[in-house]
């Protein structure tokens, strides 16, 4: 656990970095954004690993939190996602972001209760 923490923690700092730079250009505001959102993706893996290593051993309630705030996070990691697509693709989204609606139904089946 302190490796991913470490490595959030270096995540977080280098998309302070990036919130602070003002390209002049639309390319450069472009690739700020895909940094950012690569960023953020990142951070979601280790947020995951983290969760996994919390189910591995067996602590139920915080492994709820984090599948909570790790679906929230991804909900809104897809939405930008998707808005940012198109200024770079010509196709849609739709199936491009299919990773993430993987992770996002894997982590609503963790919350709901097995019947």
């Amino acid at each position: 656990r302190p490796a991913l923490l470490a490595a959030l923690k270096e995540i977080e700092r280098q998309r302070r970095t990036l919130t602070r730079s003002k390209p002049a250009t639309g390319a450069g505001q472009l690739l700020v954004t895909e940094l950012d959102l690569a960023a953020r993706m990142a951070a979601q893996s280790a947020h995951l690993m983290l969760w996994q290593q919390a189910v591995a051993a067996g602590e139920k309630m915080e492994a709820r939190r984090r599948a909570q705030k790790i679906l929230d996070d991804l909900r809104q990691l897809d939405r930008d996602f998707n808005r940012y697509w198109p200024h770079r693709n010509k196709a849609t989204a739709q199936k491009c972001s299919a990773f993430l609606q993987w992770r996002m139904a894997e982590l609503r089946a963790f919350l709901t209760p097995s019947r």
